[in-house]
């Protein structure tokens, strides 16, 4: 598609059509970044679990420490999972079940 093209297929389009059209668009730009950020915020977790050795403190060790404020999305995640493999793919069955 041709850059005069383009254009002229955007000048035939109503304002109307434009800005339901930039709505749509940018609704979809914002849920993807949620998305993005919600994947981030995961790996971060996971690798701060694994790293400060928190996958081998018993139970109880762990309830003396703020982890709920720490790993306040994924904590239960992470506490069941075996192994950081584990808790990756725990994650992302979770995510299919919630887009399917």
């Amino acid at each position: 598609m041709s850059f005069a093209l383009a254009e002229a297929q955007l000048r035939s389009f109503s304002f109307e059509r434009l800005l339901f059209w930039y709505h749509d668009l940018y609704a979809r730009r914002v849920t993807e970044r949620r998305e993005r950020w919600d994947v981030e915020r995961f790996l971060r977790n996971l690798v701060r679990w694994y790293t400060e050795g928190y996958d081998q403190m018993t139970p109880e060790e762990r309830g003396q420490k703020p982890l709920g404020l720490l790993f306040f999305y994924h904590r239960d995640l992470l506490a069941s999972a075996a192994d950081p493999v584990a808790a990756l793919r725990a994650y992302l069955e979770g995510r299919e079940g919630e887009q399917g």
